[in-house]
């Protein structure tokens, strides 16, 4: 079974917790591209008004040299024209101010930002540089000649690299923020893929993984294997989840194995009494057969004992005219008195049948009373397999909505990957705007897109997992509940079957009674042959001293010997019965 881990924080926890990480880095990587572009924003516009100022100091002495040549009012307008754009210009590129935009003093200005303290101060030396070329310019234009042109050009140059040092700082420190955001954004994209391929990592172990282990187990048990066992590592709502499956599937198998074996209890229990119910049928015949016989040969016995009676008193009556045939009629009566022996012990073997019969009907009742009491029990079990199917049922509702919260962890994990996918379009567009400076962070925020496209890819299959799980879950349901259906007609068949044993208990009740019924006639059949043994011995003895008057009684004694045939013949279909 897997490996229980309880201590694990939860899957909502950790999913949301990486996309708020990877959010983070993102917000941090597009917040320091922001600041590195802003700070550049105005770099490109210094470094050009930085570059015109030494082509207006060349420009300058120029215009001072041609004004030295012709001393034309002309130039020295030009010469003080372009001073003051060189003044104002280099005033706001070491102050932060406003400078002219063009060579016109009086067009469009642009401000620009204060420079950091190594170019401020290369621009303080520019400035002490240019103090010094304007004075010698304004000793010029004021018509002096101390100043050569010579002195000129070279104070010219002076300024010229000058200002060509702040303007290859400038650029130096351009491009050290170039390099900086380029480091930023590698930095971050690495740091972005990390996070991107641990998500992944977590999401492929902790979610894909066991799912898939849970979809093979799933699989196995449709395939009829409930003894297949849950593999591998589980965490948080994966691990409820897979509790819950492995309970589900043991009380699965619970439920079938005790409903086989109730089954098999019912079914021999029901085998039991269909023999006892045949066996009290055949019964029931032998002594309904035994019983019509019985009840002809004692009505034909006592027809024939009356005319017995009736001979013998017509022998009383001549026994003192009759005297002649004493013997053979003492003969007669002897035979007469040895069948009616032997008719009294096939009376008492009938009796004792019928006290075997009652007690084999007595113990028939007993089997169908226990068969009863069994089909009592197996409707008792199963209504207990019913009430556990039932629960079952409700623990399978439980496990679907537990995929339903796993589902809305997934579409939770579906708004943010649509959300990082919509902020690195943001960041893509901000990107564009910067231009060839953002084209790198352009890079990165396509990189990023892509790792959210397949973080929503990843998520569809978990989806399409937890959607597999809630199908086979509901599946489940339905069989659970065809399964409490058939329980509910075997409840009902259980049910007729204990209608039927208690008519069979009735029935098997009526006919002990009537065989027991049989038995006392029986017993009150011989205590009569025995008297009707006894008044042949007695008859006897009257005979033997009447036997004068048996000779005049010849027909007489032949209508006994008669009677005594039909006797005869009636004792030997008794006997047949009793063979039977």
């Amino acid at each position: 079974m897997g490996i229980v881990k309880g201590t694990d924080m939860s899957l909502k926890f950790r999913l949301a917790a990486s996309f708020v990480g990877l959010f983070a880095i993102v917000l941090c990587m597009f917040a320091g591209t922001t600041y590195v572009t802003l700070s550049q924003k105005d770099d490109g516009l210094v470094i050009n008004l930085a570059g015109r100022q030494r082509m207006l100091s060349q420009k300058m002495t120029k215009e001072v040299l041609l004004f030295m040549q012709n001393g034309a009012d002309a130039s020295k307008a030009q010469v003080k024209k372009t001073g003051q754009i060189f003044s104002g210009t280099l005033r706001a590129l070491s102050r932060s101010g406003k400078a002219p935009l063009t060579l016109n003093i009086n067009g469009p200005t642009v401000h620009i930002p204060a420079p950091n303290e190594a170019i401020k101060k290369q621009l303080q030396n520019v400035d002490a540089q240019w103090n010094i070329y304007s004075k010698m310019v304004d000793n010029i234009l004021s018509g002096s000649k101390a100043v050569s042109p010579e002195s000129l050009s070279d104070n010219s140059l002076h300024l010229l690299k000058e200002m060509n040092k702040a303007v290859v700082m400038m650029q130096s420190d351009a491009e050290g923020k170039i390099k900086m955001l380029t480091l930023i954004q590698v930095g971050f994209t690495i740091l972005s893929a990390l996070a991107v391929i641990l998500v992944l990592f977590m999401v492929h172990t902790k979610i894909t993984k066991p799912l898939d282990r849970l979809r093979l187990y799933a699989k196995s048990v449709a395939d009829g294997n409930l003894d297949a066992e849950i593999s591998g590592e589980y965490s948080a709502e994966l691990l409820a989840l897979k509790n819950a499956i492995a309970l589900m599937v043991k009380k699965i198998g619970e439920t079938i194995a005790e409903a086989v074996e109730k089954g098999d209890l019912a079914e021999a229990n029901s085998r039991r009494a269909e023999l006892a119910l045949a066996d009290a049928k055949e019964k029931q015949e032998e002594v309904e057969a035994l019983l019509a016989a019985m009840k002809d040969g004692a009505e034909n016995a006592g027809a024939i004992s009356n005319d017995v009676f009736q001979s013998i008193g017509e022998l009383a009556a001549q026994v003192e005219q009759v005297n002649r045939g004493v013997d053979i009629q003492r003969d007669r009566i002897t035979e007469t008195a040895t069948a009616m022996e032997e008719m009294n012990c096939t009376v008492l073997e009938v009796a004792q049948n019928a006290s075997n019969a009652a007690e084999s009907a007595g113990q028939s009742k007993e089997h169908a009373q226990t068969g009863a009491e069994g089909v009592d029990r197996a409707i008792g079990s199963i209504d207990k397999i019913y009430k556990r199917i039932m629960g079952l049922k409700e623990t399978m509702g439980d496990l679907g909505k537990q995929a339903d919260s796993i589902g809305h962890i997934m579409n939770m994990i579906t708004d943010i990957a649509d959300q990082t996918n919509l902020l690195a379009l943001n960041a893509a567009i901000e990107a564009a705007r910067a231009g060839e400076a953002g084209r790198g962070f352009a890079v990165v925020a396509d990189e990023v897109r892509k790792l959210a496209e397949k973080t929503m890819d990843a998520t569809k299959e978990v989806g399409d997992a937890v959607s597999g799980i809630q199908k086979n879950a509901k599946e489940n349901i339905q069989a659970v509940e065809l399964a409490a259906e058939d329980i509910i007609k075997s409840t009902d068949a259980a049910s007729e079957s204990g209608g039927l044993m208690d008519s069979i208990i009735s029935i098997v009740d009526e006919t002990a009674g009537q065989i027991q019924s049989i038995a006392a006639a029986s017993e009150q059949q011989s205590a009569t042959s025995e008297e009707i043994n006894r008044a042949v011995g007695d008859v006897s003895t009257v005979a033997s001293e009447t036997a004068e008057g048996m000779a005049t009684s010849a027909q007489t004694l032949k209508d006994i010997s008669d009677n005594v045939e039909k006797l005869n013949s009636i004792v030997q279909s008794l006997g047949h019965l009793e063979s039977r």
